[in-house]
């Protein structure tokens, strides 16, 4: 039997627009300054590059498709070349998978020194690529090959919170690449105000409640043993009443971590888990799992006498940023419930990609694609992107 939540009702909208920074619109902001003029940009990686008008852009897919999106439609209508296989449209977990692409982009199959050639066919004004922690021999030699033939390169970092000094800075960055620093300002100032709402929202409860976020993806998906520590959902929720299970019960891990299930039955009696959460990105290993072993996932009281609330995914190929905001809400919802009584966790899902990826359009594009998505995998009806599971 399958059971759909129903986290209720909300104006956060209208929250957000008295305070003048929720981005429900249609925007352009192709008039801003620096749109078209040269301008010479240094990345977070430290990596210096000179752009003008982009009209012609190659982009890696998942993070760095991802803080490109948010750049609004005419950014992605742009690109002439994307590490994004068309099949991979308007399906899956990724919210920029049901935007509107160029229906001419090329497939790149690596955006690295390996399809040097490809890319430079394509002569594009800019490529946008991931970085990580330390960039390799090979990357920094691919940046100095495509800037020796006159295409700069922006390298993407992966940010987890909003609340980084990094986020504003990434954004800004891109705001100046694009000529969309008013979106890039959308961004920051509604993602502040989102963060100011959840504390209030906890400011006057009392307790703790016990929370465990199993299923989640990291170097690809998990069972619902794979989980983390820095669930980032968590860190806008305050510590004290909304506890990660995983980062009590393996405080030196430092991301993801693969839990055993005697961690799990211990956990139950200290500090306890009040609540199971299934990330959808391990939905179908754990729904395969379960099948094979009920009996040890109901020996958590959580799953035996409540069942498993789902909640759309938190990382692939990165952070989803967005989505530890819309995550903080449903975890939040889930735990103190009269404390978030006038939300409905998908308006808020909904208002929150629109903010992100600059218009209304957008927002709606991506919850009818993910809300289909998530009905496909959980069997749910107009399943949205949170809910219960009574069994898999």
């Amino acid at each position: 039997m399958m059971v759909k939540t129903k986290l209720m009702v909300i104006g956060l909208v209208a929250v957000l627009a008295s305070a003048g920074v929720y981005a429900a619109t249609n925007f352009d902001d192709r008039g801003n300054d620096g749109g078209d003029g040269e301008r010479t940009l240094t990345d977070l990686f430290g990596n210096e590059f000179t752009v003008g008008k982009v009209d012609r852009l190659v982009v890696d897919w998942g993070m760095a498709m991802r803080w490109v999106s948010y750049m609004g439609q005419d950014v992605i209508d742009s690109i002439v070349g994307a590490r994004v296989a068309k099949q991979s449209l308007n399906t899956g977990d990724l919210p920029y998978s049901y935007l509107k692409f160029p229906d001419d982009y090329t497939y790149l199959s690596s955006i690295n020194q390996n399809n040097y050639e490809g890319i430079v066919e394509l002569n594009p004004d800019l490529v946008v690529f991931c970085g990580w922690s330390n960039l390799s021999d090979d990357t920094i030699t691919f940046i100095r090959n495509l800037k020796a033939v006159g295409i700069p390169t922006c390298l993407i970092k992966s940010i987890s919170d909003v609340r980084d000094d990094d986020f504003e800075r990434q954004l800004t960055l891109l705001g100046k690449v694009f000529g969309k620093e008013e979106q890039a300002r959308r961004i920051v100032d509604g993602t502040a105000q989102y963060i100011r709402d959840l504390s209030k929202r906890l400011d006057g409860v009392s307790g703790e409640v016990n929370v465990y976020v199993g299923g989640v993806g990291f170097n690809g998906p998990h069972t619902f043993l794979g989980t983390n520590v820095e669930y980032n959902s968590f860190n806008y929720l305050d510590s004290k009443k909304v506890i990660n299970v995983a980062k009590v019960v393996k405080p030196t891990a430092s991301y993801g971590v693969m839990m055993e299930w005697d961690d799990i039955y211990n956990a139950q009696k200290d500090p306890g888990i009040d609540i199971c959460m299934l990330d959808l990105d391990g939905f179908k290993l754990t729904a395969e799992d379960y099948r094979k072993n009920p009996a040890v996932y109901n020996q958590v009281n959580a799953i035996r006498e409540v069942g498993f609330h789902y909640s759309i995914p938190h990382t692939h190929n990165g952070t989803i940023i967005e989505n530890t905001l819309i995550g903080a809400y449903i975890i939040g919802a889930l735990a103190y419930p009269d404390a978030f009584k006038d939300i409905d966790v998908n308006r808020v899902a909904e208002e929150v990609w629109a903010l992100f990826y600059g218009s209304d359009e957008a927002g709606d594009l991506i919850y009818n694609g993910i809300s289909r998505y998530v009905t496909s995998l959980t069997g749910t009806e107009d399943a949205g992107v949170s809910g219960l599971l009574k069994t898999l």
